[in-house]
């Protein structure tokens, strides 16, 4: 309940998947305007999907940066990960560093799962890209921290992952803790209380947690 439907890639006037959209999101990666055409032409159709919303879908998803993106059908065209166990928006990166260096055969060797590998060595230098510790992003180093203070999906799942945390030793949401105060003010209103608050911040709102009683 406290993760925002349009924080969310699936439509927001779906049905209820029944689950947080930080635990099933996608992976997939969305792919630049200037290399839409020769990458979808050389993957699997199977593995390419289309957001029809920039602005509010991929708000969220998105690695935070103005990109130039289209599709033939009108929308953002996006990328499952042609080779396991391979971070979608990680093969993009040498994908796309491939085409710069070596044309069409580049983008034949990222396809290759035998070759990926080398062919990342080969492109990327070594240690400018990092996944992201917090949501598994493939970032440039130099933005790690930027992209942790400001990237919204990094933002979600940092946000639930604490509310996990605190769940875990005992914090309650207020609703599920007798008598307790369903206002913020109430809640401040007396030290019994506000002693036992504790706030996560989300991009979109703040989430309010209590403390166990003591024993």
């Amino acid at each position: 309940a406290w993760l925002h439907p349009r924080a969310s890639v699936f439509d927001h006037r779906a049905r209820c998947r029944g689950r947080p959209w930080v635990d099933v999101v996608a992976e997939v990666a969305v792919i630049p305007f200037e290399y839409t055409a020769r990458i979808a032409r050389v993957v699997d159709a199977s593995l390419l999907g289309t957001v029809s919303d920039p602005g509010e879908s991929w708000a969220v998803p998105g690695d935070g940066r103005a990109k130039r993106m289209t599709h033939p059908a009108g929308g953002l065209l996006t990328l499952e990960t042609p080779i396991a166990g391979v971070r979608p928006r990680r093969w993009l990166a040498v994908a796309m560093a491939a085409i710069e260096r070596f044309g069409d055969e580049g983008l034949g060797r990222a396809l290759d799962a035998d070759e990926f590998h080398r062919l990342e060595a080969e492109v990327l230098v070594p240690g400018a890209h990092v996944e992201c510790i917090c949501c598994g992003a493939f970032i440039a180093a130099r933005r790690q921290k930027a992209h942790q203070a400001t990237n919204a999906a990094c933002l979600w799942r940092n946000g639930a992952a604490e509310v996990r945390r605190a769940w875990a030793d005992g914090w309650r949401d207020p609703n599920s803790v007798p008598d307790a105060p369903m206002t913020w003010s109430e809640l401040q209103a007396t030290a019994a209380w506000r002693h036992r608050v504790r706030t996560v911040r989300f991009p979109r709102w703040i989430a309010v947690l209590l403390a166990p009683p003591e024993s």
